[in-house]
């Protein structure tokens, strides 16, 4: 009987220390694979700061924005609203068939990108007069 027992008792000891043995390998694991993630994350964050900050607006986005806050300097002017198109862009020139909000008349912007800045030296519904294209020396291309 002693035998029976002693057997009985070792064999619950090993079916717990299996059971636990599981458990701390599932635990172990579980752990190990959030680690994996929170790394992935942390890279994907990384990726994308990155990203934002290496990115820049495109020519294109940096002309409009320029009309728009032209536009945006009356404050009766909805330029969500208004329609903005550029015609022709190479740095240093651009030009901009525009009108900023939908009851005004379609006008040009002729800009002219200084430090790395995009600058309105022309707006107008016809082409800039000659006074102008002569003072800024606006090519050709630029100029209707």
């Amino acid at each position: 009987m002693k035998t029976v027992l002693i057997t009985l008792i070792m064999m619950i000891l090993a079916a717990a220390g299996g059971a636990y043995g599981g458990y701390y390998y599932a635990n172990q694991k579980a752990s190990d694979n959030q680690a994996v993630l929170q790394g992935d994350v942390s890279n994907l964050r990384l990726q994308i700061q990155s990203l934002q900050q290496t990115q820049k607006p495109s020519d294109n986005d940096l002309v409009i924005a320029a009309v728009k806050a032209g536009c945006g300097a009356d404050p009766k002017v909805d330029v969500s609203k208004g329609s903005f198109t550029v015609k022709k862009v190479g740095a240093p020139w651009a030009s901009v068939s525009y009108n900023c909000s939908a009851d005004k008349p379609l006008s040009l912007a002729v800009l002219e990108q200084v430090g790395g800045t995009w600058t309105v030296i022309y707006e107008g519904s016809a082409a800039p007069p000659n006074d102008v294209i002569t003072k800024y020396g606006i090519p050709k291309d630029y100029q209707s």
